[in-house]
């Protein structure tokens, strides 16, 4: 039986404990497998699975998971404006954990602060590694997907898009500015620092005070922004 937690007072996972996931869908034939399938793992702790959204956000307010999987068609309050609600009583990562996968949805994943996206059809040494990759920070989309949302954002506002972008930008530090351009190459964290040739931890540091000054709340945000800006640096060869 899932049980809840105590209440810690940070999201962000410690090194020497697992990866706490709340699970959010209202069909247990998904919801029971997947949390069969995350509890096998040592490094994952599914600490509650509910059956829609107005439970989810009332769950994360005393329990604050790592990660929220966050189905997106449900009853009543749908995953969407779930995931609205869960970040605004938590700081945590929402993915959005769907069969959906049109452009339209996806850019309304990111519009309510979603962290990224999981297809239920990927199967579940995928499910693993994106939850886990989710939990390091790194940005969780489709490939297919991760460009046509930059250029879908980024199609309006011309030059005085790019002005303000550019004036945004510059609230920030030279490292904190490289590592944004780097993120907006959809780099893991372990590519970003290495490319800084730093750590993943000061790499992470960097991103985090980058966020937070931009009002933030995710890498695909980020990433819009420094393409907004002009700044996204070109493929590498």
């Amino acid at each position: 039986m899932l049980t809840d937690p105590p209440t810690t007072a940070d999201s962000t996972p410690a090194p020497d404990r697992p990866v706490r996931v709340l699970i959010v869908d209202d069909d247990p034939f998904t919801r029971e497998p997947v949390a069969t399938i995350l509890s096998l793992r040592p490094e994952i702790e599914v600490i509650g699975a509910v059956d829609g959204g107005a439970a989810a956000v009332a769950f994360v307010r005393h329990t604050r998971p790592d990660i929220v999987l966050m189905d997106l068609q449900m009853p009543g309050m749908d995953g969407i404006e779930a995931t609205r609600q869960v970040l605004a009583e938590v700081k945590t990562r929402v993915v959005a954990l769907t069969t959906m996968v049109d452009l339209d949805t996806v850019l309304r994943v990111f519009d309510a602060g979603g962290d990224g996206y999981i297809l239920k059809g990927d199967g579940p040494v995928k499910l693993v590694d994106d939850v886990l990759a989710a939990a390091r920070g790194d940005a969780i989309l489709p490939p297919r997907y991760a460009r046509a949302v930059i250029e879908r954002s980024t199609s309006v506002g011309g030059s005085d898009q790019r002005r303000e972008a550019l004036a945004r930008l510059d609230l920030l530090t030279e490292r904190e500015r490289a590592t944004a351009r780097l993120v907006a190459t959809g780099g893991t964290n372990a590519e970003i620092a290495a490319a800084m040739h730093v750590s993943e931890s000061t790499m992470k540091t960097h991103l985090t005070q980058a966020l937070a000054k931009l009002g933030l709340d995710n890498r695909m945000q980020l990433g819009i922004l420094i393409d907004r800006a002009g700044e996204t640096p070109p493929p590498a060869p």
